[in-house]
């Protein structure tokens, strides 16, 4: 209701102001009637009016996707990468799994693993560090 008001008004000035600026002998009926037809139909036009958003309702109550799972696997590969170069860097070859709490490694050199990885980590981290087998 408040925007058909608005309408209203806004087509009411708008014609006030053309009918200043106009001439008022050349073709003045004319101009009156057309003016008038343009207020008429801002007032009818109320009710046509579509509205071609969506209403915000239909957002209102459904869930969100959760990506977390996925952006928790992508972190996992990640570390898992970068503690690999770490101990290749070293020359350890090793190979890195991480599960949530716990970071797994499996080298050929299980003591020079650890003390690479577990400054990393954090002294909190619980580090798996197996011997590869030959």
């Amino acid at each position: 209701m408040r925007q058909w008001a608005l309408t209203v008004c806004t087509s009411c000035l708008l014609v006030g102001v053309l009918e200043l600026i106009l001439p008022p002998k050349s073709s003045g009926k004319s101009i009156k009637t057309v003016l008038t037809l343009y207020i008429l139909l801002s007032v009818l036009g109320f009710g046509t009016q579509k509205d071609f958003l969506p209403p915000l309702e239909f957002a209102i109550g459904r869930e969100t996707a959760d990506y977390s799972e996925y952006l928790n696997q992508i972190a996992g590969t990640v570390c898992e990468d970068q503690l690999e170069q770490e101990l290749l860097q070293h020359g350890v070859e090793g190979q890195v799994e991480v599960h949530e709490q716990t970071v797994r490694c499996t080298s050929d050199d299980p003591e020079r693993a650890r003390q690479l990885l577990q400054p990393l980590l954090g002294p909190d981290a619980e580090l798996e560090i197996l011997k590869a087998e030959e």
